[in-house]
Protein backbone atom coordinates (compact mmCIF):
# COMPACT_ATOMS: atom_id res chain seq x y z
CA UNK A 1 0.00 0.00 0.00
CA UNK A 2 0.85 3.73 -0.65
CA UNK A 3 -0.40 7.06 -0.46
CA UNK A 4 -0.10 10.51 -2.70
CA UNK A 5 0.10 12.15 0.47
CA UNK A 6 1.15 11.46 4.57
CA UNK A 7 -0.61 8.45 5.78
CA UNK A 8 -0.23 6.82 8.42
CA UNK A 9 2.80 4.58 7.79
CA UNK A 10 2.48 4.16 4.28
CA UNK A 11 4.91 5.42 1.83
CA UNK A 12 4.56 8.45 0.20
CA UNK A 13 5.06 8.31 -3.98
CA UNK A 14 3.65 11.19 -4.74
CA UNK A 15 7.24 11.91 -6.75
CA UNK A 16 6.62 8.51 -8.54
CA UNK A 17 3.20 9.24 -9.78
CA UNK A 18 4.06 12.95 -10.93
CA UNK A 19 6.98 12.07 -12.73
CA UNK A 20 4.77 8.90 -14.39
CA UNK A 21 1.75 11.20 -15.17
CA UNK A 22 3.64 13.81 -16.83
CA UNK A 23 4.19 11.81 -19.53
CA UNK A 24 1.26 12.13 -21.62
CA UNK A 25 -0.37 9.60 -23.60
CA UNK A 26 -1.98 10.21 -27.59
CA UNK A 27 -4.95 10.77 -26.06
CA UNK A 28 -3.90 12.84 -23.16
CA UNK A 29 -1.92 15.61 -25.09
CA UNK A 30 -5.26 15.51 -27.43
CA UNK A 31 -7.66 16.55 -24.72
CA UNK A 32 -4.69 19.09 -23.63
CA UNK A 33 -5.01 20.94 -27.09
CA UNK A 34 -8.56 21.17 -26.88
CA UNK A 35 -8.19 22.27 -23.25
CA UNK A 36 -5.32 24.62 -24.07
CA UNK A 37 -7.10 26.03 -26.90
CA UNK A 38 -10.69 27.10 -25.20
CA UNK A 39 -9.02 28.35 -22.22
CA UNK A 40 -6.77 30.76 -24.01
CA UNK A 41 -9.72 31.86 -26.32
CA UNK A 42 -12.07 32.54 -23.26
CA UNK A 43 -8.94 34.67 -21.75
CA UNK A 44 -8.66 36.51 -25.17
CA UNK A 45 -12.50 36.97 -25.42
CA UNK A 46 -12.55 38.53 -21.81
CA UNK A 47 -9.84 40.79 -23.14
CA UNK A 48 -11.41 42.31 -25.75
CA UNK A 49 -14.98 42.02 -24.13
CA UNK A 50 -13.80 43.86 -20.68
CA UNK A 51 -14.15 47.99 -20.51
CA UNK A 52 -12.82 50.51 -18.44
CA UNK A 53 -14.40 51.32 -15.13
CA UNK A 54 -14.87 47.59 -14.67
CA UNK A 55 -13.32 46.06 -11.11
CA UNK A 56 -11.36 43.25 -11.15
CA UNK A 57 -13.75 40.99 -9.56
CA UNK A 58 -16.05 41.97 -12.52
CA UNK A 59 -13.40 40.91 -14.86
CA UNK A 60 -12.87 37.80 -13.24
CA UNK A 61 -16.70 37.25 -13.33
CA UNK A 62 -16.43 37.63 -16.77
CA UNK A 63 -13.77 35.06 -17.59
CA UNK A 64 -15.22 32.68 -15.32
CA UNK A 65 -18.44 32.80 -16.87
CA UNK A 66 -16.83 32.00 -20.40
CA UNK A 67 -15.06 29.15 -18.69
CA UNK A 68 -17.74 27.07 -16.59
CA UNK A 69 -20.27 27.24 -19.58
CA UNK A 70 -17.51 24.82 -21.32
CA UNK A 71 -17.67 22.45 -18.32
CA UNK A 72 -14.44 23.68 -17.60
CA UNK A 73 -13.47 24.03 -14.00
CA UNK A 74 -11.53 27.27 -12.85
CA UNK A 75 -8.33 26.22 -10.46
CA UNK A 76 -6.96 29.83 -10.42
CA UNK A 77 -8.23 33.30 -11.77
CA UNK A 78 -5.74 36.33 -11.45
CA UNK A 79 -6.76 39.80 -12.40
CA UNK A 80 -4.64 43.01 -12.25
CA UNK A 81 -5.45 46.68 -13.30
CA UNK A 82 -2.89 49.40 -13.58
CA UNK A 83 -0.59 50.01 -10.51
CA UNK A 84 -1.46 46.49 -9.09
CA UNK A 85 0.29 45.17 -11.90
CA UNK A 86 3.34 46.27 -10.62
CA UNK A 87 2.75 46.34 -7.09
CA UNK A 88 2.07 42.22 -6.91
CA UNK A 89 2.82 39.95 -9.68
CA UNK A 90 0.67 37.36 -8.35
CA UNK A 91 -2.53 39.15 -8.13
CA UNK A 92 -5.42 38.46 -6.55
CA UNK A 93 -8.53 40.40 -8.13
CA UNK A 94 -10.03 42.96 -5.97
CA UNK A 95 -12.63 46.01 -6.29
CA UNK A 96 -10.40 48.51 -8.25
CA UNK A 97 -11.66 49.57 -11.37
CA UNK A 98 -9.96 49.16 -14.86
CA UNK A 99 -8.23 52.42 -16.14
CA UNK A 100 -6.26 51.98 -18.56
CA UNK A 101 -4.14 48.25 -18.39
CA UNK A 102 -5.63 44.12 -17.24
CA UNK A 103 -3.11 41.33 -16.67
CA UNK A 104 -5.82 37.98 -16.96
CA UNK A 105 -4.25 35.14 -15.87
CA UNK A 106 -6.12 31.43 -15.79
CA UNK A 107 -5.27 28.08 -14.46
CA UNK A 108 -8.20 25.78 -15.95
CA UNK A 109 -9.11 22.00 -15.41
CA UNK A 110 -10.68 19.63 -17.50
CA UNK A 111 -9.63 15.51 -17.15
CA UNK A 112 -7.55 16.08 -14.66
CA UNK A 113 -5.51 18.49 -16.75
CA UNK A 114 -4.54 21.77 -16.15
CA UNK A 115 -4.08 25.09 -19.04
CA UNK A 116 -1.93 27.84 -17.99
CA UNK A 117 -2.35 30.85 -20.29
CA UNK A 118 -1.74 34.50 -19.30
CA UNK A 119 -2.34 37.92 -21.49
CA UNK A 120 -2.59 41.79 -21.31
CA UNK A 121 -4.60 44.58 -22.24
CA UNK A 122 -4.11 48.49 -22.48
CA UNK A 123 -6.58 50.89 -23.44
CA UNK A 124 -4.86 54.03 -25.33
CA UNK A 125 -1.45 54.18 -26.48
CA UNK A 126 1.37 52.34 -24.98
CA UNK A 127 4.46 53.77 -23.18
CA UNK A 128 8.01 53.78 -24.63
CA UNK A 129 9.10 51.79 -21.45
CA UNK A 130 6.15 49.48 -21.34
CA UNK A 131 6.83 48.13 -24.85
CA UNK A 132 10.29 47.98 -23.87
CA UNK A 133 9.68 45.64 -20.86
CA UNK A 134 7.27 43.60 -23.05
CA UNK A 135 9.61 42.79 -25.54
CA UNK A 136 12.43 41.71 -22.89
CA UNK A 137 10.04 39.85 -20.82
CA UNK A 138 8.92 38.16 -24.49
CA UNK A 139 13.02 37.39 -25.03
CA UNK A 140 13.21 35.77 -21.59
CA UNK A 141 10.51 33.26 -22.05
CA UNK A 142 11.74 32.59 -25.65
CA UNK A 143 15.24 31.53 -24.29
CA UNK A 144 13.08 29.72 -21.77
CA UNK A 145 11.00 27.36 -23.87
CA UNK A 146 13.77 27.22 -26.69
CA UNK A 147 15.83 25.71 -23.77
CA UNK A 148 12.91 23.26 -22.65
CA UNK A 149 13.94 20.56 -25.05
CA UNK A 150 14.54 16.30 -24.03
CA UNK A 151 17.37 15.71 -21.85
CA UNK A 152 17.69 19.32 -20.74
CA UNK A 153 16.97 19.94 -16.87
CA UNK A 154 14.04 21.87 -15.71
CA UNK A 155 17.05 23.61 -13.84
CA UNK A 156 18.89 24.65 -16.86
CA UNK A 157 15.37 26.36 -18.09
CA UNK A 158 16.20 28.46 -15.15
CA UNK A 159 19.52 29.22 -15.46
CA UNK A 160 18.89 30.15 -19.23
CA UNK A 161 16.25 32.49 -17.98
CA UNK A 162 18.50 33.87 -15.44
CA UNK A 163 21.20 34.75 -17.63
CA UNK A 164 18.41 36.51 -20.02
CA UNK A 165 17.12 38.34 -16.99
CA UNK A 166 20.07 39.85 -16.96
CA UNK A 167 20.95 40.48 -20.07
CA UNK A 168 17.92 42.38 -20.45
CA UNK A 169 19.19 44.80 -17.45
CA UNK A 170 16.61 43.07 -14.95
CA UNK A 171 19.14 40.80 -12.55
CA UNK A 172 16.99 40.34 -9.73
CA UNK A 173 13.82 39.99 -11.02
CA UNK A 174 13.63 36.35 -11.38
CA UNK A 175 13.53 36.51 -7.46
CA UNK A 176 9.92 38.27 -7.71
CA UNK A 177 8.04 35.30 -8.96
CA UNK A 178 8.37 31.46 -9.10
CA UNK A 179 9.09 31.16 -12.94
CA UNK A 180 7.12 27.79 -13.67
CA UNK A 181 8.03 24.44 -13.98
CA UNK A 182 6.43 20.79 -15.74
CA UNK A 183 2.40 21.08 -15.55
CA UNK A 184 -0.26 18.54 -16.58
CA UNK A 185 -2.10 16.84 -13.85
CA UNK A 186 -1.35 20.18 -12.18
CA UNK A 187 -0.95 23.71 -12.76
CA UNK A 188 2.40 23.27 -11.92
CA UNK A 189 3.88 19.39 -10.71
CA UNK A 190 6.81 20.70 -9.53
CA UNK A 191 8.24 24.77 -9.53
CA UNK A 192 11.67 24.48 -11.09
CA UNK A 193 14.41 26.50 -9.46
CA UNK A 194 17.71 26.71 -10.53
CA UNK A 195 19.24 23.67 -9.00
CA UNK A 196 16.29 21.21 -10.11
CA UNK A 197 17.60 18.25 -11.71
CA UNK A 198 13.93 16.75 -13.00
CA UNK A 199 15.51 15.99 -16.62
CA UNK A 200 12.95 17.16 -19.67
CA UNK A 201 10.65 14.25 -21.42
CA UNK A 202 9.01 14.29 -24.82
CA UNK A 203 5.33 14.11 -24.49
CA UNK A 204 5.63 16.43 -20.71
CA UNK A 205 3.85 19.86 -20.20
CA UNK A 206 5.55 22.92 -19.35
CA UNK A 207 4.30 26.45 -18.28
CA UNK A 208 6.65 28.92 -17.88
CA UNK A 209 6.44 32.31 -16.67
CA UNK A 210 8.88 35.30 -16.58
CA UNK A 211 7.87 38.79 -15.63
CA UNK A 212 9.71 42.53 -15.41
CA UNK A 213 7.42 45.24 -14.45
CA UNK A 214 3.90 45.63 -15.34
CA UNK A 215 4.30 42.47 -17.92
CA UNK A 216 4.48 38.67 -17.76
CA UNK A 217 4.40 36.07 -20.55
CA UNK A 218 3.08 32.68 -20.04
CA UNK A 219 1.73 29.46 -22.23
CA UNK A 220 1.05 25.97 -21.72
CA UNK A 221 4.08 24.15 -24.48
CA UNK A 222 4.16 20.42 -25.39
CA UNK A 223 7.56 18.88 -25.40
CA UNK A 224 7.94 17.16 -28.43
CA UNK A 225 11.18 15.06 -29.94
CA UNK A 226 11.46 17.56 -33.07
CA UNK A 227 10.69 21.13 -30.90
CA UNK A 228 7.64 22.22 -28.63
CA UNK A 229 4.20 22.74 -29.35
CA UNK A 230 2.43 26.39 -27.92
CA UNK A 231 -0.81 24.36 -26.77
CA UNK A 232 -2.65 28.24 -25.72
CA UNK A 233 -1.10 29.51 -28.96
CA UNK A 234 -4.55 30.96 -30.81
CA UNK A 235 -3.59 32.25 -33.85
CA UNK A 236 -6.18 35.51 -32.75
CA UNK A 237 -4.26 37.64 -30.48
CA UNK A 238 -1.01 39.94 -31.40
CA UNK A 239 2.09 38.45 -31.48
CA UNK A 240 6.11 39.58 -31.22
CA UNK A 241 8.28 37.48 -33.32
CA UNK A 242 11.66 36.82 -31.23
CA UNK A 243 14.61 35.11 -32.69
CA UNK A 244 16.68 32.63 -30.92
CA UNK A 245 19.28 30.77 -32.04
CA UNK A 246 17.72 31.61 -35.72
CA UNK A 247 14.18 29.92 -34.59
CA UNK A 248 11.36 32.11 -34.14
CA UNK A 249 8.59 32.66 -31.58
CA UNK A 250 5.57 33.98 -31.21
CA UNK A 251 4.95 35.24 -27.96
CA UNK A 252 1.84 37.17 -27.27
CA UNK A 253 1.75 40.82 -26.77
CA UNK A 254 -0.26 43.77 -25.00
CA UNK A 255 -3.87 44.11 -27.05
CA UNK A 256 -3.81 47.60 -27.22
CA UNK A 257 -7.88 48.91 -27.34
CA UNK A 258 -8.91 52.44 -28.18
CA UNK A 259 -9.99 54.43 -24.24
CA UNK A 260 -13.88 54.49 -23.70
Amino acid sequence: MASDTPFQNWPVIEEQLMLARSVLSDDEKDRYRDLCLRAAKAVEETCREISQGQTEYEIEALLASKVIAQGIHVQVILVATDERILKYRHPIPTNKPLQKQAMVVLCAEKFGLVANVTRFIHFGELSDELKEHTEKAAKIDAVMNSSTIPGNTAGEVIQAGIAQYKEEGFPSDWELLHQGGLTGYASREYLAAPDTEYKIKPNQAYAWNPSLPRVKSEDTILVENDGIEFMTHTGEWVYQNIIINQQEFKRPDILVRKSD
